[in-house]
């Protein structure tokens, strides 16, 4: 038995011994820790500057004025201008629409005939009145005659009667010019609704009418952008920023005009918080397709100049809000923009340092501040603070 045991424990010794040579014989030395090789980036070189703000905005022109003629008084349509058609275009003060006069004429008659009526009667109180005061004075009583006996309130009462008539002739007057409806401004017609022999009450729907020639726009721009506007009124400014409009009408053509700022609203969009700003688009030469009522423009606000600051492209913006730093021992540093304006290619921001910045236009994977990289030198990027 004491044999057995002795035997097993040998067994149990050459084996752990035999484990223990195996493993020594399979392990491998162990490898340094392998070191991340650097990423070659492409970059571009943004020096700081002094830039005109253009700021860049879309809006709908519109018309300064836009309105529904509709009559004044009742009547019936007797006649209607042959420009009084869609497209049709009518000058200020031109008649579009008339009315059958006739019984307003008569009204006019009756009204005169009220005023002469009135008039008499003045001169008939007049003349009892002098009658009255030398009657008076024939009784040659002490007493003080009073206005009625010396006939003075009948030609006050008179008088008011005249100054009836004449409101009522002038009141028929206005009705009877009213039988012409006429164009308030110089319009394009862009609606009718009306008919000859039509019976028309007050309100009745007849034309819409736009008027032609000055144009406006309003923008909406973040409040950080008026800083860098010309406003009239505001801060001391006599006049308005200039703004370019441009409309693209095909690949091959687009209409431009110019434009300037000359006021803004009183209160911000209670929705977007943002600033409306109002841009006059006077109007385009004769002869030439300028912009119309209704047309989708792109606007550009040539602003204030802005000393120090840095036009990025957008491609290099990351998340909109930072760019990436190449720094001079070759690592990356995340910077955050303090923005100032945008344009349709380029995002302005504040300046950080005289010293030109190295930025990245092309990034590694997941890349984080103190990440080594390989600068390339890439090509300088357009840094005119407008669109390219």
């Amino acid at each position: 038995m004491k044999k057995q045991k002795i035997a097993a424990i040998g067994v149990l010794v050459f084996a752990l011994i035999v484990a223990i040579v195996m493993v020594r014989i399979n392990r491998k030395p162990l490898k340094e820790k392998e070191e991340i090789p650097a990423t070659p980036l492409r970059t571009v070189e943004i020096a700081p500057s002094s830039q005109q703000a253009n700021i860049v905005a879309t809006a709908n022109i519109e018309a300064t004025q836009s309105l529904t003629v509709t009559p004044e008084i009742m009547g019936t349509i007797n006649w209607i201008s042959p420009k009084a058609q869609n497209g049709g275009r009518v000058g200020k003060g031109e008649i579009l629409i008339k009315l059958d006069d006739r019984d307003y004429q008569l009204i006019v008659q009756q009204r005169q005939v009220q005023v002469e009526s009135a008039r008499l009667e003045i001169d008939r109180e007049t003349a009892r009145a002098s009658l009255a005061s030398k009657e008076w004075e024939t009784l040659g009583d002490s007493a003080d005659a009073n206005d009625l006996v010396l006939r003075k309130r009948q030609k006050e009462v008179a008088r008011l009667n005249l100054q009836s008539a004449l409101a009522l002739l002038e009141k028929a007057k206005l009705d009877l010019s009213r039988t012409q409806i006429k164009a308030p401004f110089d319009a394009v017609i862009t609606g009718r609704y009306s008919a000859v022999g039509q019976v028309v009450a007050t309100q009745s729907r007849l034309l819409d009418i736009v008027e032609t020639g000055e144009l406006r726009a309003e923008l909406s721009l973040s409040v950080g952008d008026l800083a860098h506007i010309a406003i009239p009124g505001i801060d001391g400014a006599k006049s308005g920023s200039k703004v370019i409009i441009r409309q693209i009408v095909d690949q091959k053509s687009t209409i431009e005009q110019s434009g300037e700022v000359v006021s803004i609203m009183g209160a911000l969009d209670k929705q977007t918080r943002r600033a409306k700003v109002i841009v006059s688009i006077p109007e385009s030469k004769k002869g030439s397709l300028g912009l119309m009522p209704g047309a989708f423009a792109e606007l550009t606000i040539q602003g204030k100049t802005v000393a120090s600051v840095i036009a990025i492209p957008r491609e290099l913006i990351s998340q909109g809000e930072y760019v990436w730093e190449i720094k001079p021992d070759s690592t990356l540093n995340r910077i955050t923009l303090d923005r100032l304006w945008t344009t349709s290619d380029l995002v302005v921001a504040k300046a950080t340092t005289t010293a030109p910045l190295t930025l990245a236009a092309t990034l590694p994977e997941g890349p984080v501040n103190g990440m080594k990289v390989i600068p390339q030198q890439g090509a300088k990027p357009d840094s005119t603070g407008g669109a390219k």
